[in-house]
Protein backbone atom coordinates (compact mmCIF):
# COMPACT_ATOMS: atom_id res chain seq x y z
CA UNK A 1 0.00 0.00 0.00
CA UNK A 2 2.90 2.29 0.75
CA UNK A 3 4.44 1.97 -2.86
CA UNK A 4 0.92 2.71 -4.07
CA UNK A 5 0.18 5.80 -2.14
CA UNK A 6 4.03 7.07 -2.76
CA UNK A 7 2.87 6.66 -6.68
CA UNK A 8 -0.19 8.25 -6.50
CA UNK A 9 1.45 11.41 -4.74
CA UNK A 10 3.72 12.01 -7.47
CA UNK A 11 1.60 11.35 -10.01
CA UNK A 12 -0.90 13.37 -8.67
CA UNK A 13 0.48 16.07 -6.64
CA UNK A 14 -0.37 18.44 -3.56
CA UNK A 15 -3.41 18.43 -5.12
CA UNK A 16 -4.04 14.77 -4.90
CA UNK A 17 -3.00 15.07 -1.32
CA UNK A 18 -5.90 17.77 -1.15
CA UNK A 19 -8.12 15.52 -2.92
CA UNK A 20 -7.40 12.57 -0.79
CA UNK A 21 -7.53 14.39 2.12
CA UNK A 22 -11.35 15.45 1.13
CA UNK A 23 -12.59 11.78 0.15
CA UNK A 24 -11.20 10.83 4.10
CA UNK A 25 -12.94 13.39 5.63
CA UNK A 26 -15.97 12.73 3.93
CA UNK A 27 -15.94 9.24 5.74
CA UNK A 28 -15.44 7.04 2.84
CA UNK A 29 -12.89 4.60 3.14
CA UNK A 30 -9.73 5.93 1.78
CA UNK A 31 -5.91 5.35 3.61
CA UNK A 32 -6.13 9.10 4.50
CA UNK A 33 -3.40 8.63 7.13
CA UNK A 34 -0.99 6.91 5.22
CA UNK A 35 -1.37 9.52 2.66
CA UNK A 36 -0.57 12.28 4.78
CA UNK A 37 2.53 9.79 6.07
CA UNK A 38 4.33 9.23 2.26
CA UNK A 39 3.45 13.05 1.86
CA UNK A 40 5.72 13.90 4.74
CA UNK A 41 8.16 12.06 3.70
CA UNK A 42 7.91 13.29 -0.28
CA UNK A 43 8.13 16.27 2.03
CA UNK A 44 11.24 15.45 3.52
CA UNK A 45 13.23 14.69 0.13
CA UNK A 46 12.12 17.91 -1.28
CA UNK A 47 9.77 17.20 -3.32
CA UNK A 48 7.14 19.89 -2.31
CA UNK A 49 7.49 22.47 0.15
CA UNK A 50 6.16 21.00 3.97
CA UNK A 51 3.85 24.05 3.73
CA UNK A 52 2.34 23.08 1.02
CA UNK A 53 1.46 19.63 2.50
CA UNK A 54 0.22 21.29 5.62
CA UNK A 55 -2.19 23.40 3.28
CA UNK A 56 -3.32 20.86 1.26
CA UNK A 57 -4.49 18.63 4.05
CA UNK A 58 -5.55 21.22 6.00
CA UNK A 59 -7.85 22.48 3.14
CA UNK A 60 -8.98 19.59 1.84
CA UNK A 61 -10.17 17.69 5.48
CA UNK A 62 -11.72 20.75 6.28
CA UNK A 63 -13.75 21.10 2.97
CA UNK A 64 -14.54 17.26 3.24
CA UNK A 65 -15.52 17.92 7.17
CA UNK A 66 -18.21 21.20 6.17
CA UNK A 67 -19.53 18.99 3.09
CA UNK A 68 -20.65 16.05 5.17
CA UNK A 69 -21.99 18.38 8.00
CA UNK A 70 -24.23 19.98 5.81
CA UNK A 71 -25.25 16.81 4.26
CA UNK A 72 -26.13 15.35 7.75
CA UNK A 73 -27.77 19.22 8.29
CA UNK A 74 -30.28 18.85 5.55
CA UNK A 75 -30.45 15.44 4.82
CA UNK A 76 -30.08 13.30 8.11
CA UNK A 77 -33.16 14.09 9.17
CA UNK A 78 -35.10 12.49 6.31
CA UNK A 79 -32.75 9.66 6.22
CA UNK A 80 -33.71 9.01 9.90
CA UNK A 81 -37.14 9.19 9.51
CA UNK A 82 -37.06 6.62 6.74
CA UNK A 83 -34.50 4.14 7.32
CA UNK A 84 -34.38 4.53 11.07
CA UNK A 85 -36.94 1.72 12.33
CA UNK A 86 -34.12 -0.65 10.93
CA UNK A 87 -31.59 0.67 12.31
CA UNK A 88 -32.74 1.06 15.84
CA UNK A 89 -33.20 5.00 15.92
CA UNK A 90 -36.13 5.86 17.62
CA UNK A 91 -36.92 9.80 17.80
CA UNK A 92 -36.15 9.84 21.68
CA UNK A 93 -32.79 8.38 21.06
CA UNK A 94 -32.27 10.98 18.49
CA UNK A 95 -33.79 13.53 20.58
CA UNK A 96 -31.11 12.50 23.69
CA UNK A 97 -28.34 11.74 21.23
CA UNK A 98 -28.83 15.75 20.37
CA UNK A 99 -28.99 16.68 23.65
CA UNK A 100 -25.29 14.86 24.29
CA UNK A 101 -24.20 16.93 21.62
CA UNK A 102 -24.87 19.93 21.99
CA UNK A 103 -23.07 19.61 25.46
CA UNK A 104 -19.83 17.59 24.61
CA UNK A 105 -19.30 18.33 20.84
CA UNK A 106 -15.65 19.27 21.72
CA UNK A 107 -15.09 15.37 22.91
CA UNK A 108 -17.45 13.61 20.32
CA UNK A 109 -15.77 15.58 17.62
CA UNK A 110 -12.17 15.94 18.63
CA UNK A 111 -11.60 12.77 20.03
CA UNK A 112 -14.06 10.11 18.27
CA UNK A 113 -12.78 10.78 14.78
CA UNK A 114 -9.45 9.43 16.54
CA UNK A 115 -11.92 6.26 16.21
CA UNK A 116 -12.48 4.31 13.58
CA UNK A 117 -16.10 3.87 12.36
CA UNK A 118 -16.81 6.64 14.54
CA UNK A 119 -14.32 8.71 12.48
CA UNK A 120 -16.84 8.04 9.45
CA UNK A 121 -19.83 9.23 10.59
CA UNK A 122 -18.81 12.15 13.17
CA UNK A 123 -19.26 14.98 10.97
CA UNK A 124 -22.77 13.62 9.46
CA UNK A 125 -24.03 13.15 13.23
CA UNK A 126 -22.31 16.88 14.02
CA UNK A 127 -24.95 18.12 11.10
CA UNK A 128 -28.08 16.79 12.62
CA UNK A 129 -27.35 17.99 16.14
CA UNK A 130 -28.36 21.19 16.77
CA UNK A 131 -24.22 22.30 16.77
CA UNK A 132 -23.98 25.47 15.09
CA UNK A 133 -21.43 25.46 11.62
CA UNK A 134 -18.87 27.60 13.60
CA UNK A 135 -18.64 25.36 16.74
CA UNK A 136 -18.79 22.30 14.66
CA UNK A 137 -15.81 24.06 12.77
CA UNK A 138 -13.89 25.21 15.43
CA UNK A 139 -13.76 21.74 16.88
CA UNK A 140 -12.75 20.38 13.27
CA UNK A 141 -10.48 22.00 13.03
CA UNK A 142 -8.23 21.38 16.27
CA UNK A 143 -9.13 17.92 15.15
CA UNK A 144 -7.41 18.48 11.67
CA UNK A 145 -4.30 20.51 13.10
CA UNK A 146 -3.46 17.26 15.35
CA UNK A 147 -4.16 14.44 13.37
CA UNK A 148 -2.54 16.21 9.83
CA UNK A 149 0.23 16.91 12.06
CA UNK A 150 0.78 13.65 13.73
CA UNK A 151 0.77 12.03 10.16
CA UNK A 152 2.68 14.66 8.30
CA UNK A 153 5.50 15.15 10.85
CA UNK A 154 5.83 11.46 11.43
CA UNK A 155 6.60 10.97 7.93
CA UNK A 156 9.04 13.89 7.49
CA UNK A 157 11.02 13.21 10.58
CA UNK A 158 11.01 9.56 9.93
CA UNK A 159 11.21 9.15 6.01
CA UNK A 160 11.43 5.45 5.05
CA UNK A 161 10.99 4.31 8.57
CA UNK A 162 7.45 5.59 8.29
CA UNK A 163 5.50 2.43 7.37
CA UNK A 164 6.48 0.60 10.83
CA UNK A 165 5.78 3.52 12.96
CA UNK A 166 2.44 3.70 10.98
CA UNK A 167 1.16 0.38 11.90
CA UNK A 168 1.84 1.21 15.36
CA UNK A 169 0.13 3.93 15.38
CA UNK A 170 -2.57 2.39 13.73
CA UNK A 171 -2.94 -0.53 16.22
CA UNK A 172 -2.39 1.73 19.57
CA UNK A 173 -4.20 5.29 18.52
CA UNK A 174 -7.38 4.49 18.26
CA UNK A 175 -7.99 2.49 21.24
CA UNK A 176 -5.98 4.99 23.44
CA UNK A 177 -8.77 7.48 21.26
CA UNK A 178 -11.59 5.39 22.20
CA UNK A 179 -10.83 5.46 25.92
CA UNK A 180 -10.35 8.84 26.17
CA UNK A 181 -13.93 9.60 24.60
CA UNK A 182 -15.60 6.63 27.06
CA UNK A 183 -13.62 8.69 29.72
CA UNK A 184 -15.50 11.75 28.74
CA UNK A 185 -18.77 10.86 27.98
CA UNK A 186 -18.42 8.69 31.63
CA UNK A 187 -17.52 12.35 32.95
CA UNK A 188 -20.69 13.97 31.25
CA UNK A 189 -23.23 11.62 32.26
CA UNK A 190 -22.09 11.88 36.28
CA UNK A 191 -21.65 15.91 35.93
CA UNK A 192 -25.58 16.13 34.49
CA UNK A 193 -26.30 13.56 37.25
CA UNK A 194 -24.96 15.55 39.99
CA UNK A 195 -26.75 18.69 38.62
CA UNK A 196 -30.52 16.98 38.45
CA UNK A 197 -29.91 15.67 42.04
CA UNK A 198 -28.53 18.99 43.01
Amino acid sequence: MYDKILEYLIAMGVAGLTLGSFVEAMGLPFPGGPLLLVAGFLANRGHWPLYQVGAGAFFGFTAGSLAAFFIGRHYGLQFIQRWGRYLKITPGRLEKTRGWLDHSAAGFIILGRFVPWVSNVTPYVAGLSRLSPGHFLFFNTIYTVMWAGLYISLGHVLGGQAQPVLDLVKKHLPLAAGLLLAVWVVFFLARRRLRRSA
